[in-house]
């Protein structure tokens, strides 16, 4: 079950995945006494009819998106929704670090905090559990 849905979606794929383009969401960060946009939460559903999948990007600094976290609705009996996810961090060399699998929204680590996000003025620092440990990724505000 799990190799089914643990491969970061192509978000690009028009015919299988659809931007939620009023749901985008500017990030903020703080430039001196400003308040400069830095990035962008984009949201997405899966055009499929037998699963339901919903994915958001996060871009910061950028137009690729650096974070994406991705679900999807396995089981529904008897009223009770059983939803599997994971989310992904974009490292320097192109290729995704991805998470353990998330339950409902929770991971199945011990420890429940897999992403920290750090973001200044010029830069910013993301770490993610990754399925082989912590990965840590810094991303600087090109001028």
């Amino acid at each position: 079950m799990e190799s089914e849905y643990d491969q970061v979606p192509d978000l690009n794929d028009k015919t299988k995945w659809m931007e939620l383009e009023v749901k985008r969401e500017p990030i903020y960060g703080n430039s001196g006494n400003l308040i400069v946009p830095i990035g962008e939460t984009k949201y997405y559903r899966e055009i499929k009819n037998r699963k339901t999948g919903m994915s958001t990007a996060i871009a910061i600094f950028g137009k690729e998106p650096s974070i994406v976290c991705w679900n999807y609705v396995v089981a529904d009996k008897e009223n009770k929704r059983i939803v599997v996810g994971y989310m992904a961090l974009r490292m320097k060399n192109g290729k995704w670090a991805i998470s353990n699998l998330m339950i409902n929204g929770v991971s199945i680590e011990k420890d429940g905090n897999i992403l920290h996000l750090h973001i200044y003025e010029k830069e910013a620092w993301i770490f993610l559990k990754a399925k082989k440990g912590w990965c840590i990724r810094k991303i600087k505000k090109s001028s």
